[in-house]
């Protein structure tokens, strides 16, 4: 029986109000400082929480790649200068 994918759920629930929560992809651990982000949705509506949520998830991807991008041309950089990359 094929299974369904869940979409990815961003929501935690508080006792008065909804969070979102990301986990942090492996490669940029280093670099953010932290496994995962949470940040407070301040609502307590689901529907708005829901909404706040998938805007938020696509701030922090846009935001993921940007930082891999830069991480790529620093390396790129550290490249040309010492024949060596850190990462």
């Amino acid at each position: 029986m094929p299974s369904i994918a869940k979409s990815p759920s961003y929501l935690i629930r508080n006792t008065s109000s909804y969070c979102f929560r990301m986990c942090v992809p492996k490669d940029l651990k280093p670099i953010v400082g932290k496994t995962e982000l949470r940040y407070s949705l301040r609502t307590g509506s689901l529907s708005v929480a829901k909404h706040r949520a998938r805007n938020m998830a696509c701030y922090v991807q846009s935001l993921f790649l940007k930082l891999r991008a830069m991480r790529g041309l620093f390396m790129e950089g550290e490249k040309k200068v010492t024949g060596k990359t850190r990462w």
